[in-house]
Order: structure tokens, then C-alpha cells, then sequence
């Protein structure tokens, strides 16, 4: 203050005002955040703080630091805030981040089931890899990566080397939540077993050279154990004619499988027996009947009567019980792989006739109307009118017979391949090629002896 005195002198006086902010300012801490993810933390920001003050002015709200507590799930973040006046009086408030993940993996992909052909060894390669990409499945998190886990055990013992197992996959993020996916590994066989060496599936084979049945062996690629049951067919009826053996090896494994092996066997009938003809005299010693066989054959088939009166003991035939003529005897035997029937034809003559004359028997004929040959023709047989001529077919049935063969030219009531309409061939057939048997009977004068016998072929 100044002041004067009536004088005019002047004076002054003063007084010092000190102002001096000391108060510090004010401030709440900021709400609590509670996230999932350390990604989800929000940048620190001073708008949080929402009720700064100061007795003197605005204080002015800055950032400090976040620091955390170093655990996770959950993990604690403490955010400081500083609150400044003018004055550089200051307080510090805290915000409380808590980091904390409760959500599961989200599985993307299902695992799925893996079936493989069993290889005798527990699959090892196809179970592992299977096992390390977690049968398929895939899995993501919203805060961290996940691990696979999966709790399989062992397979199932099932039949022969296959089995199976039932395997959950579980995706565990880095707070231990966890998703799971579950699926089935199995290991099947399918396959039937094979044979382990070729064999002929397909023979045509004379019935005298049908081969032993092959000794086969099999393997299975997940049995130990082989079940095997073999059959063997045969369309053989005992008729003279080719038939079919068919053998089968049907082959099952541990689980099942069935395959069957066949070898089918064409077999044609080619008898390499053949009977022959014989001229006896009336008083000759019995013949066994067999001496007329030709061939591999065996002695326990039957012998039969076939033509004419007679009877056999067994395979014993006595000319002198019969009359002159010719008997045909067949002999059979079905019991081999090929059948035997077989013909012997024998005549029984008077060996007390006969004179020695020209004559002579053509056993070929080929009856095509060229003027050559057409008809069985015997030089001479026109001087002995007096004759029976019989022909049979290579079966002992009887296709042809006449008296007084060849006339009396050697050209009338001859044989040129056409049955007569004896015994089952029909009258006016035309026969077959092949070999035919004569026989040729003298009632009377004869050419050298009473009765000849012999074969003839039909060539067509």
C-alpha cells in the first residue's frame, strides 16, 4: 500500500500473498476388465479414468505401465495410470486386466474311421500314421495353439491277424481346455487265399493217362490257419464215351474267405483193348476167352454170350458143346477209368471139308457209286453158291447176313455198306466208316476150308 502525509511526503508499505499448490489431486482406479485372449487386451488408455480432479485446476491423466503377475489361466495385469496437477502433485490408479481362456478348442474336422487289408502285422505302418494325424480331425483355438492327444491302447483280437479300435483324439489348448473327436481304426481281411504254386486248371487227357490228383498248397496273407476240403466228380456213367473229372479244393482262412480251386479234366475214352477172331474145330480143346484179347486190360470184368447159342464158364468157351457157327462173346469191364467192351468172334467149323480152289476175300470197300469198290467183293465166290455170309459191326451186332452170296455172277446179293435191318440197325441205314467183321460160311464144296472169317472197312 502508499500513503502520503499532509506535506506531501510519500510512504509505502507492502504485503507478500505466497500462493502454493501442496494438495495432491484426485482419482478413482478404473473398472476391472476380465478377457480370454493376451491378444484381447485392450492399448492402455487414459479415457479410463473418468473422475480426475484437483483443488488448484484439471490434472492432467498419463500412462505408466502394465505389469503381470507371470502366471497364466489366469494370468493378472496390473495398469497404472498417473494423475498430475500443475503442481507436479501426483497419484497413481490401477487397472486390474485379468487374461483368463475358459473356451474350448473348436474341432474343425471329425476324425474318421480307417479300414485297412490286414497284412498279418497288426498294420503297424497304417495304425501310425493313422494316429499321428489324429485319425483326420483338425482343431483351432481363439487363444493358442492346440496339442493332440489320442488314447489308444490296443487292438482287438479278432479272427486270424485283424482287429480294431475304438480311439478318441482330444485337442487341448494352452489352458487346458479341451475338445475331443473319436473314430474307429480296423484292420479287416477280405482277401481269400491263394494257391502258391500254378497248376492246370484245364487237361484233355487220354482216359489211360488221367494224372495223380496235384498236391497243392496254399497261404493266407492274415491266417495261420488254412481249412482245406477237396472233392472229386466224374460225369463217367460206365457208357463208352468221353467224359469230365472235376476236382475242387475249397479253401477257407481264419476269418472266413472262401476260394474255390478247380481242375477240370476233358477225358477222352480211347481203349487200347480189342478182341480177335478164331476158327475152331468142332473137337478143339476149350479156349480161354481172354487169349482173344489184345490190349491192357485187366480179368475182372464178365464175359457174355452175345450171338449165338452157346454157354461160358467164366472166360472159358468148349466148341465142341455147340453146333457149327459163328458165337460172339463180349467182354466188359467198367470198373477202370476206361471201360473195356470188347468183341471176340469165334467159328466153329468141320475141320473134315474142304478143297484148295482160286479164291480170294477184298476187305476194303468204298461204296460212292464210282463203279470201284462199291460192294465187298470175294473172287470165286461164284463157285460155291452154297454159302451164308454174315457182317457184324465192331460191337458184335449184326448189320448184314445172306445166303448164297455173290449169285452167280460174284456180283448179285453182295454187301455195299447198307444194313439189312438185322438185330437194332435200322433196314436200308447206311453204315458208318469203320471196320466191320465178316463171316463167311460153306455149307457144302468150299474153296479150301468152311468158313473164314475176317474184317472189312467201310470208307466213306
Amino acid at each position: 500500500w502508499s500513503y502520503t502525509d499532509v506535506c506531501g511526503n510519500p510512504a509505502s508499505v507492502s504485503q507478500t500473498i505466497t500462493i502454493n499448490d501442496d494438495t495432491n489431486p484426485t482419482a478413482s482406479d478404473p473398472l476391472p476388465i476380465e478377457v480370454e485372449c493376451i491378444d484381447d487386451v485392450p492399448a492402455p488408455d487414459i479415457t479410463v479414468v473418468t473422475d480426475e480432479a484437483d483443488n488448484c485446476g484439471t490434472p492432467t491423466v498419463a500412462f505408466v505401465s502394465d505389469v503381470s503377475d507371470g502366471q497364466i489361466c489366469p494370468e493378472v495385469i496390473t495398469r497404472t495410470y498417473s494423475v498430475t496437477d500443475d503442481c507436479g502433485n501426483s497419484i497413481e490408479v490401477t487397472q486390474t486386466i485379468s487374461v483368463n481362456d475358459i473356451t474350448a478348442p473348436s474341432l474343425d474336422t471329425a476324425a474318421s474311421d480307417s479300414t485297412v487289408e490286414c497284412d498279418g502285422s497288426g498294420n503297424q505302418a497304417d495304425l501310425n500314421a493313422w494316429l499321428d494325424s489324429n485319425g483326420g480331425a483338425s482343431a483351432s483355438d481363439n487363444c493358442s495353439n492346440v496339442t493332440w492327444s489320442n488314447d489308444f491302447d490296443v487292438l482287438s483280437d479278432d479272427c486270424g491277424a485283424t482287429g480294431s479300435a475304438t480311439v478318441t483324439f482330444t485337442a487341448t489348448d494352452d489352458c487346458g481346455n479341451a475338445t475331443s473327436t473319436t473314430a474307429i481304426f480296423i484292420i479287416e481281411d477280405t482277401t481269400a487265399p491263394l494257391v502258391t504254386e500254378p497248376f492246370d486248371e484245364e487237361l484233355t487227357v487220354s482216359c489211360s493217362n488221367i494224372p495223380d490228383i496235384p498236391v497243392l498248397e496254399f497261404e493266407d496273407a492274415c491266417s495261420s490257419n488254412i481249412t482245406i476240403s477237396f472233392e472229386e466228380t466224374s460225369t463217367f456213367d460206365g457208357d463208352l464215351e468221353d467224359y469230365i473229372i472235376t476236382r475242387e479244393w475249397t479253401v477257407t482262412d481264419d476269418c472266413g474267405n472262401v476260394e474255390i480251386f478247380t481242375q477240370i479234366i476233358f477225358v477222352i475214352y480211347e481203349s487200347n483193348v480189342t478182341g480177335s477172331e478164331s476158327d475152331l474145330c468142332e473137337d478143339s480143346l476149350p479156349i480161354n476167352l481172354f487169349d482173344l484179347l489184345n490190349g491192357d486190360f485187366g480179368t475182372t470184368g464178365t464175359w457174355e454170350v452175345t450171338g449165338g447159342n452157346a454157354t461160358i464158364n467164366g472166360s472159358i468157351f468148349d466148341p465142341s458143346t455147340v453146333e457149327f457157327g459163328v458165337y460172339t462173346f463180349t467182354y466188359n469191364d467198367f470198373d477202370k477209368d476206361c471201360p473195356i467192351e470188347a468183341v471176340v468172334i469165334i467159328t466153329v467149323i468141320d475141320c473134315s471139308i474142304g478143297t484148295m480152289v482160286d479164291f480170294e476175300i477184298f476187305n476194303g470197300i468204298t461204296p460212292n457209286g464210282d463203279g470201284y469198290d462199291d460192294f465187298f467183293f470175294i473172287q470165286g465166290i461164284e463157285e460155291y453158291p452154297n454159302n451164308n455170309m454174315k457182317i457184324y459191326n465192331r460191337w458184335g451186332i449184326k448189320v448184314f447176313e445172306i445166303n448164297g452170296y455173290g449169285g452167280s455172277t460174284g456180283t448179285e446179293f453182295v454187301f455195299s455198306g447198307i444194313s439189312d435191318g438185322r438185330t437194332t440197325i435200322r433196314k436200308n441205314e447206311e453204315l458208318p466208316t469203320g471196320t466191320y467183321y465178316y463171316v463167311l460160311t460153306f455149307l457144302g464144296e468150299n474153296p479150301g476150308k468152311s468158313s473164314y472169317i475176317g474184317y472189312l472197312y467201310i470208307s466213306r
